[in-house]
């Protein structure tokens, strides 16, 4: 147990409810392992409360903090600049200072996506010049789908753009507008990456034209784990199958994927992965020393406490 003192710095989470959140965990075995004299702090705030949360979020110095349910969208007229997925998203799960100079500009952006991709490396699975499905166009799709198709704006190179990316969701329309917004925000730049739209309910159809496939529902999450965003037996060996859902740790898709010899990824490295993008925001000169291991042993940990 770290000790606080009077120069401890303070971090947290914003959010309502807050306790069943697991980034205090991860975070303060990270600020213990580093030696860094801060603590990570739930932030229960009641919605009519936010502003007010904010402001004490300033004027007690906060270094920096994260930001979940129902605060991602709402947070946006709070912050002083915005990320450019953060533009594109019209939320954020990450506040901190521009340059580190504490209660100067206040900055928002998102780690979900960069979370995502860093995950998918950690495994292995390389997404350069392959074609991916995302299925969903709730707000991780809308991260996942912006980082996929602008990933130089996000100090990613081009030589791992994929080929091709397919949103796929029940409600037609709504996935085309999402990817005509993805392509209006690709408007005159290069590029010979294909998007498009398609109805989950043709997702059997093209199989075979898939190699990546990333579920951004909450389909298979607890309480309903008997329940998968699409027909199983569709999948293939050749397929890699990433799942953000985290609770349960395998959802039946990720057990009916492994069972068809596919790779499968589960969504808990995506949370801890975002976490340690917002690290890098806090403490930028720290960037070379953040384990990611760190923070899975400590969820690990917790998750065995009875």
């Amino acid at each position: 147990m770290q000790t606080i003192t009077g120069k401890t710095k303070l971090l947290g989470v914003f959010g309502h409810p807050i306790s069943h959140t697991l980034s205090p965990i991860m975070h303060n075995a990270l600020l213990e392992h580093l030696n860094i004299d801060a603590a990570y702090l739930p932030l229960p705030c009641e919605p009519a409360r936010l502003e007010d949360a904010v402001r004490g979020f300033r004027a007690l110095g906060f270094v920096g903090a994260n930001v979940t349910i129902p605060f991602k969208e709402a947070m946006l007229k709070y912050v002083d600049e915005l990320s450019e997925i953060s533009k594109f998203m019209g939320s954020v799960n990450t506040l901190y200072w521009k340059d580190g100079i504490v209660g100067e500009t206040l900055c928002g952006t998102t780690t979900d996506a960069l979370g995502a991709l860093s995950n998918l490396r950690e495994h292995g699975v390389t997404y350069a010049k392959k074609r991916v499905a995302i299925l969903g166009n709730g707000g991780t799709a809308r991260a996942l789908a912006f980082a996929l198709t602008h990933l130089p704006k996000l100090g990613i190179g081009l030589d791992l753009v994929p080929q091709s990316l397919v949103v796929y969701g029940r409600n037609l329309s709504k996935v085309q507008a999402l990817v005509n917004e993805l392509n209006k925000a690709r408007e005159g730049e290069m590029s010979s990456q294909t998007i498009q739209a398609a109805q989950l309910q043709d997702f059997a159809s093209n199989a075979l034209s898939i190699d990546i496939i990333i579920n951004a529902t909450s389909v298979g999450m607890t309480p309903n784990v008997n329940e998968a965003p699409i027909d199983t037996s569709s999948l293939l060996a050749s397929h890699t199958v990433y799942d953000i859902v985290y609770t349960p740790a395998e959802t039946l898709l990720l057990r009916e994927a492994k069972a068809r010899g596919c790779t499968v990824v589960s969504g808990i490295g995506m949370l801890i992965h975002q976490g340690a993008v917002s690290f890098e925001h806090w403490f930028p000169e720290r960037k070379t020393e953040i384990k990611v291991s760190v923070m899975q042993k400590a969820i690990n940990n917790f998750r065995k406490t009875p």
